[in-house]
């Protein structure tokens, strides 16, 4: 008896590609009578992909909430505050990231080349401090999602999406990381623009000043990205005595380092994980007894009061000793 039709295994999905033509390749390099300079087609090229960089993104925030939050909720696989703590500020970015995208295919000429785009950027960059609330969530958000993968229906569901089409073989985790990806991007794509700019173009003033807001905009976000993610892992160590607290454990700011100690056959060692800020080092066991208590226990502490990468090494030096001798 043949199998039956339902009994076959199903063929593979065929994966959704991004559309990744150039501005060449979508527009008529000859403008009017007058073939563009290579250089001048170069810079098309720049603009057109900040354009079209712009319009990517928005895609992939609405297909997060629309593929993983909204499914999610609706089915009560995670709770509304879950997802919210996972999503954090994510659909309030998307309208930020249209208004760029309206402002800059405005700019464009019927003839798809774009004169001046400085000015555009210099108005919007100031509206990508909002992205301080989002990049600070992440690293509580990540932990949160690992936790909840264990969970069969959160890990069957998001299994399902990544084996879909739509997913272009990323999770989750890809998806609500692409803004952080995407902001870091901008000096970059900026100042690519500018290199193909020429000295006497009136965006150059704009780009140079763009640049510089881009680049302090990026530097306070990553400053209090870290000092939220100092912050969680801070929170979330457990004193077994009291003599293991210290103000210096209070006052760091600065995550220098974080991860599993391995040992030297690169194996993980016994579940001791590290933990380094400007003020002190710590090697500590992990424990998961629920999320909401998630935490870590002294098994070594090194307070060490300078901020040089001397100081650094001997920590890390010591903490690894002490692990090899106790195993």
């Amino acid at each position: 008896m043949p199998p039956r039709p339902w009994t076959r295994p199903a063929p593979p999905a065929n994966t959704k590609r991004r559309d990744s033509k150039l501005w060449s390749e979508t527009f008529d390099v000859r403008l009017g009578h007058q073939m563009l300079s290579s250089k001048e087609i170069n810079r098309q090229e720049a603009i057109f992909e900040l354009s079209r960089g712009e319009k990517d993104l928005i895609e992939d925030l609405k297909l997060a909430k629309k593929a993983y939050h909204d499914p999610m909720l609706k089915l009560s696989i995670m709770t509304e505050h879950e997802l919210n703590q996972i999503f954090g500020t994510l659909e309030s970015l998307i309208p930020l990231h249209e208004d760029l995208l309206s402002r800059l295919r405005e700019a464009r000429k019927p003839d798809g080349s774009t004169e001046h785009v400085g000015h555009i950027l210099v108005d919007w960059l100031p509206c990508l401090d909002s992205y301080n609330s989002y990049c600070s969530n992440q690293v509580a958000a990540k932990a949160l999602l690992d936790h909840k993968k264990q969970d069969h229906r959160v890990h069957d569901f998001l299994q399902r999406c990544l084996e879909s089409p739509f997913s272009r073989k990323l999770d989750l985790w890809n998806f609500l990381d692409i803004p952080r990806s995407r902001l870091v991007k901008y000096p970059l794509l900026l100042r690519e623009i500018l290199k193909h700019t020429p000295n006497d173009h009136p965006d150059r003033q704009y780009l140079d000043e763009a640049i510089n807001m881009i680049q302090s905009i990026v530097a306070e976000i990553n400053t209090q990205t870290g000092e939220s993610e100092c912050r969680f892992y801070k929170e979330r160590l457990l004193y077994l005595e009291g003599s293991q607290r210290d103000l210096l454990i209070d006052s760091s700011r600065i995550l220098s380092c974080h991860g599993e100690l391995k040992n030297n056959r690169g194996a993980v060692s016994s579940a001791l994980s590290i933990i380094i800020t400007q003020h002190f080092g710590v090697a500590v066991r992990s424990g998961r007894e629920g999320y909401k208590r998630i935490g870590w226990t002294f098994a070594r502490m090194d307070i060490y009061l300078n901020n040089n990468m001397d100081a650094v090494s001997v920590s890390v030096h010591l903490l690894f000793s002490v692990t090899h001798e106790k195993q």
